[in-house]
């Protein structure tokens, strides 16, 4: 499987058209059932839970040909594994 690393200057979460062609570049090269890692390390981990799910709003919004979406959380103790399990790993920034 070939990496592909998609670079963004912030602000992932505002609902407008450069933040939908992000997330649908993310989702072009995706398999059927992809599983997705949302990273939010950035952010204070009280914020994890609120992050992930406008993460997930961003991606669901923009899964245009209605792949059957998978998202996990990343947490610390098992991130080398969550990783290696995971078909796309998005970086939430800070």
């Amino acid at each position: 499987m070939q990496t592909k690393f998609i670079l963004h200057g912030g602000y992932a979460s505002k609902l407008n058209a450069e933040n939908d062609s992000f997330f649908r570049e993310i989702l072009s090269d995706a398999p059927e059932n992809p599983q997705i890692l949302l990273v939010n390390f950035a952010k204070d981990e009280r914020e994890y839970e609120q992050t992930s799910q406008k993460d997930k709003t961003q991606f669901n919004r923009n899964n245009i040909d209605n792949r059957n979406l998978s998202f996990n959380t990343a947490n610390q103790d098992s991130f080398e594994k969550q990783i290696v399990e995971a078909d796309i790993v998005y970086l939430h920034g800070g």
